[in-house]
């Protein structure tokens, strides 16, 4: 996925300098119950599909924006889970970007997605539905503790970390 041209403008007037981007991701689950996760091309360990928010984008735009450009998930139904914040859950982009607050989302999805036709190939080669209980080892830090918490969720009211 290209840098947007806001990122790319800011990107020419800092350099190589940290920028903070704000993340939408979401845990999306299929009829069965099994999780769609995403597999970066920078990257060994699957992560939850989602992506950088773009200027003038609002939250839910993003979700959907992304979820459809990296997972080929259509969304039209969220459910809040959290704000994760804080160095455990940061995420590092290639550009030396650092995502510092990341939002949560629950999607449930009734459509099949072929986990082998991605929409972004340079940025996500690899996607696949994986069982709660069977999740990979390779698992990004940042997606643990909201995959965590997603299983351990009863009827709690969302939170903030």
């Amino acid at each position: 996925m290209e840098m947007s041209e806001y990122y790319t403008a800011v990107r020419s007037r800092v350099g190589r300098e940290t920028i903070l981007v704000p993340m939408t991701v979401a845990i999306v689950l299929d009829a069965r119950g099994a999780v769609l996760l995403t597999r970066p091309s920078e990257t060994e360990r699957w992560d939850l599909p989602g992506g950088a928010m773009e200027l003038g984008e609002s939250v839910l735009g993003s979700l959907r924006r992304c979820l459809r450009d990296v997972a080929g998930v259509s969304s039209q139904r969220e459910t809040f889970l959290g704000i994760y914040s804080g160095p455990a859950f940061e995420r590092l982009h290639t550009e030396g970007d650092v995502a510092p607050v990341t939002m949560v989302f629950i999607v449930r999805t009734t459509e099949p997605t072929d986990p082998t036709t991605a929409l972004d190939r340079d940025r996500t080669p690899m996607r696949d539905w994986f069982a709660l209980d069977g999740l990979p080892d390779a698992l990004d830090p940042a997606a643990e503790r909201p995959l965590q918490d997603f299983i351990a969720r009863s009827s709690r009211a969302p939170f903030l970390e």
